[in-house]
């Protein structure tokens, strides 16, 4: 398990967020929306993102680059109920699906 604290560990560039694009289901193929979050901490519960999502099958995929100010060690968390995966660089750094 990582910790990411975007609200103040990081500086997403430029667009002042992170590009999410919603869908429904969870293979990423029924595209719905997109959106820029400005931070990503969200406990949707039972509810959806929007009312065009589904409550309990959807995914996000979140893309963008982050400044970071300073050198240090950084800690990633991700919470979830069916799975998630992070990629930094390109490099899967957490791998936690589950049907």
């Amino acid at each position: 398990r990582s910790t990411l604290n975007a609200k103040t560990d990081f500086i997403p560039k430029e667009t002042g967020g992170l590009l999410g694009r919603y869908y429904n289901g969870k293979d990423f193929n029924n595209f719905i929306t997109s959106r820029i979050d400005k931070w990503i901490d969200f406990d949707y519960g039972w509810a959806s993102p929007f009312s065009t999502i589904h409550e309990d099958n959807f995914s996000i995929n979140w893309s963008g680059w982050f400044k970071i100010n300073k050198d240090d060690d950084y800690i990633f968390e991700l919470q979830n109920d069916n799975g998630a995966r992070m990629y930094i660089d390109g490099k899967k750094i957490i791998n936690d699906f589950t049907d």
